[in-house]
C-alpha cells in the first residue's frame, strides 16, 4: 500500500493498472481513508490463469477526489504481477480555490 496525497484539496488521479502472467487471482485498487474507515474509490479485479500469455493488459483511470483533513488516498495491488502508476496534481485546495501549475502566468 502507498500514499497517493494526504494534504487536505482536490486532486486529479491519472494513471493505469498493467498486467500480464497472473497465476492467481489479483486486484489493484485506490482507497479514500479518513483514520477510521477505507472507502473504495477504484478496484480492478484479475482472474488469475493468464501464465503464459505474453500479451499485457493495460486499463486507463483518471477521476478527481477531494481529501479533508486526515484524508488520504492509497494504492494497492495483491500481487508482483500487477503493476500500477498513479500520478496526481492538487488542483484545488480545501476551500475550493484554484491551485495553477508552477510557472503559470495569467496574461
Amino acid at each position: 500500500t502507498e500514499t497517493i496525497a494526504s494534504t487536505p484539496g482536490f486532486y486529479v488521479l491519472k494513471g493505469a493498472v498493467c498486467y500480464e502472467d497472473v497465476s492467481s487471482n489479483a486486484s489493484a485498487e485506490i482507497n479514500l481513508d479518513d483514520g477510521t474507515s477505507t472507502q473504495r474509490i477504484f478496484k480492478l479485479d484479475i482472474l488469475g490463469g493468464t501464465v503464459g500469455n505474453s500479451d499485457a493488459r493495460v486499463v486507463p483511470f483518471e477521476f478527481t477526489v477531494f481529501l479533508r483533513a486526515g484524508d488520504s488516498v492509497t494504492q494497492k495491488t495483491t500481487s508482483l504481477s500487477v503493476l500500477m502508476n498513479t500520478a496526481s496534481r492538487q488542483i484545488a485546495d480545501v476551500n475550493g480555490n484554484l491551485i495553477n501549475p508552477l510557472g503559470f502566468v495569467s496574461q
